[in-house]
């Protein structure tokens, strides 16, 4: 049953800019929201929204009665302003001398009150309706324990009576609320009196600043402050965890008035980091990462209402978010806009084409959620709603998002574009559930084919079709010293150790695989795709190839030195493997041989194994989507906007500019002057580091050399690996023979594909 928003009012003191231009735009999102107990995720929520572009940056606002309220910092003082989002007046008075601002508030006649500090101490301002401004008497912090420290004020609200509530943090002896006892049974282990913990006083005065009583929340032991803000009644209210569970408490003109709340149903919120809150009679809304979702204490549920980038927002910019009348109020500051904006987001439908984005993740990569962001705010046709199948507060976990999703795109029931890195991308292209995007590049002069890096493409190819991109990529090898190499490039496992041999070494004279993972798992994360064919849906697990694998995985011993660069010297390193994301990651493996490196390939049955790697989200679209086209608009902006520097740009142009951009030099933009910045470093020890700066055109040479020989994807496979690795554990130990179990991981591999193919 779809539920409505509830009404609150939420008071948040962070930075903002603002001031009404008068411009306004509505457009809204069809959220997808996650129900797994009913087998998919097609539940519908419509939402539209209304923004009002504002024309100054405040560091600081609040909206309350329909006007904002803020300030901004200029040579003179604080500048606070008011403004009315009905009628578009602004209102600003300057306080003088104050060297910076705090917090802000507003009562209802809609007198300002401002905490920020002159010189280095904290003072308290009104500034009236008629713009007058009055210096308030110094308040008092009563019964502070004589140690406390760092102590900070982290907000300032007034309510509809006129009280106002002090909200300080500060650091204090534990014993100040827990004793010895309590203190050891909660596993601290140093002496009761040695113990300090982060607290939160919340001081209630009257409207002539005496303390009528103050709140405590430890900040230990299981207590935490969630949040404090003013319900839609203008009522102060605490949500709070404690060891025996979660409570709102309302707090009054006197300690008699408070009402406390508990609220279950909120243990999946353990691994949440709740950002923002706002509290009702009906429970609560929090914003955790990019989404907002509600809390409601009639039936203990937790929904996501809608994601921030569906309406072009950054959870990073928020300035405040509140409630009212069911709506959600935002402000904001665009990272790449010098103005804010206010957002009103509201139930309604969309008049724009809803391109919706299917994930699975706990940590949203920030490169996507901000390309969705920026598309959605400047697009005014399409917008991308994000549908995570990855739910924390409602207990939906990775494999069981994964599984949703991947059944949702078998039923044609999944999102237009998919975010492939947590499905099983190669068996669902070869079904037919993705789109070819190179159809799509072929009709697009913006975003064509030959614009794009041909080695990396052609890798991912499948038949001669492309079915997921990204905007950056990295790339997997082994290299070794140009003398030992000399020249050779692509060889087999047998070539490989035949190398080592004749340079005093063997299979544990190389260096780089990790530590993380068996050594077979790398090995055929290089080559999968030689003992598999996609197209024709068979595997060869039986062949000599394979054998040798299974045979190297169970030799290699490990390279145990601790220092590379002193390995090398010694001979105990021959060869390295690893991922090259920069040209400055070439420059140090040189200089960690003492010569040029050459790269000589993972070795594999055909002997070439420089694989590209696409680095971020790697997105597709669903073929039985009808929004097609809408859905390429945005895969096509998320790779020409979004490379950030990490690895290599996928768009030729980008790569040209990165690979000048490495042979530059680069200074800070320090006020004492501009200093040379090292293009990469590489810890070595305490005493050694290496540090490397602008590079040389034979460097960027090998580096384009390096990505022209990739021809292959370096790409778990994460059920067929599974299944690898535990029948290759009884060759390991000696209870099976190579045959034995290259014939089971062929029958049940086999079995494997026949099933998804099915």
């Amino acid at each position: 049953m779809k539920k409505r928003l509830m009404t609150a009012f939420l008071f948040l003191v962070l930075s903002i800019s603002l001031f009404s231009c008068g411009q306004s735009e509505t457009d809204g999102p069809n959220i997808r929201m996650i129900d797994l107990s009913e087998g998919s995720s097609s539940t519908s929520v419509s939402w539209k929204s209304s923004h009002v572009s504002m024309c100054e940056c405040l560091e600081q606002a609040i909206v309350k009665d329909d006007v904002v309220y803020g300030y901004y910092m200029d040579s003179a003082g604080i500048v606070v302003v008011s403004e009315n989002l009905d009628t578009g007046k602004v209102n600003e008075v300057t306080i003088m001398g104050a060297g910076s601002g705090e917090s802000i508030t507003a009562d209802t006649q809609g007198n300002i009150y401002v905490l920020g500090m002159q010189g280095e101490e904290y003072r308290f301002w009104k500034v009236s309706t008629d713009g007058t401004v009055q210096e308030l008497d110094d308040f008092a912090l009563e019964d502070l324990p004589d140690d406390a420290h760092d102590i900070t004020p982290k907000g300032l609200y007034v309510d509809g009576n006129g009280y106002f509530y002090l909200w300080y943090g500060m650091m204090v002896h534990a014993t100040v609320f827990f004793s010895a006892e309590e203190l050891a049974a909660g596993g601290h282990t140093v002496a009761a009196d040695q113990v300090f913990i982060d607290a939160d006083w919340i001081y209630v005065k009257d409207s002539q600043m005496n303390t009528v009583y103050y709140e405590q929340v430890p900040g230990g032991m299981d207590y935490k402050l969630l949040g404090f803000c003013m319900d839609e009644n203008s009522v102060p209210t605490m949500l709070v965890k404690s060891p025996n569970g979660y409570y709102m408490e309302k707090l009054g003109m006197t300690q008699d008035m408070c009402e406390k709340t508990e609220m279950n149903g909120l243990e999946n919120l353990e691994s949440v980091q709740m950002e923002y809150t706002a509290v009702a009679e009906g429970g609560f809304l929090y914003c955790s990462g990019s989404g907002v979702y509600q809390y409601q204490l009639e039936d203990q549920s937790i929904d996501l209402l809608f994601d921030l980038s569906s309406f072009g927002i950054s959870a990073s910019d928020i300035i405040y978010m509140g409630v009212k009348d069911g709506a959600v109020e935002i402000i904001d500051n665009y990272v790449k806009s010098d103005v804010s904006e206010y957002t009103l987001i509201e139930e309604g439908e969309s008049e724009k084409t809803v391109v919706s984005l299917g994930i699975v993740s706990a940590y949203m990569d920030d490169s996507l959620s901000d390309m969705i962001a920026e598309f959605n705010r400047y697009q005014d046709h399409i917008r991308v709603d994000i549908v995570n199948y990855y739910d924390a507060a409602a207990g939906i976990g990775y494999e069981e998002g994964t599984e949703q999703l991947e059944l949702d795109i078998i039923q044609g029931n999944a999102p237009d574009i998919i975010e492939v890195s947590s499905v099983n991308g190669e068996i669902l292209a070869a079904m037919g559930a993705f789109d070819d995007l190179y159809v799509y590049m072929d009709q697009d002069g913006e975003c064509s084919r030959d614009m794009l890096m041909e080695s990396v493409l052609d890798a991912y190819e499948i038949n001669g079709s492309l079915y997921s991109i990204s905007p950056s990529f990295a790339i997997y090898s082994m290299w070794g010293a140009s003398s030992l190499v000399q020249g050779r490039y692509g060889v087999t496992l047998t070539e490989m150790i035949e190398i080592l041999r004749k340079n005093g070494g063997d299979i544990n004279s190389i260096f780089g695989f990790s530590a993380d993972e068996p050594v077979l798992t790398t090995l055929c994360t290089m080559g999968m795709d030689e003992f598999i064919d996609w197209e024709n849906e068979t595997c060869d697990f039986t062949g000599k190839a394979f054998q040798n694998v299974l045979e190297f995985a169970k030799e290699y011993e490990g390279n145990s030195v601790t220092n590379v660069q002193e390995g090398i010297a010694e001979g105990e390193v021959l060869l390295s493997l690893g991922v090259i994301n920069s040209v400055a990651d070439y420059q140090i493996q040189c200089e960690l041989y003492g010569e040029t490196i050459e790269y000589i390939g993972y070795p594999t049955a055909s002997g070439s194994g420089t694989a590209a790697y696409f680095r971020g989200s790697q997105l597709a679209i669903n073929a039985d989507s009808a929004a097609g086209d809408a859905a390429w608009e945005f895969i096509k902006y998320y790779i020409l906007n979004g490379y950030y520097g990490e690895g290599f740009p996928v768009v030729q142009s980008q790569f040209e500019e990165a690979m000048t951009e490495a042979m530059t030099d680069s200074y800070t933009d320090s006020v004492d002057g501009a200093g040379l910045l090292p293009k990469g470093s590489y810890y070595i020890s305490n005493d050694v580091t290496i540090t490397v700066y602008k590079a040389d055109q034979a460097d960027v040479n090998a580096i384009r050399t390096l990505v022209e020989q990739a021809d292959r994807k370096y790409e778990y496979q994460t059920e067929i690996q599974d299944i690898i690795n535990e029948e290759a554990d009884y060759y390991f130990a000696g209870q099976k023979s190579v045959e034995e179990v290259m014939s089971l991981i062929q029958n049940r591999v086999s079995l494997y594909i026949a099933e998804q193919m099915d």
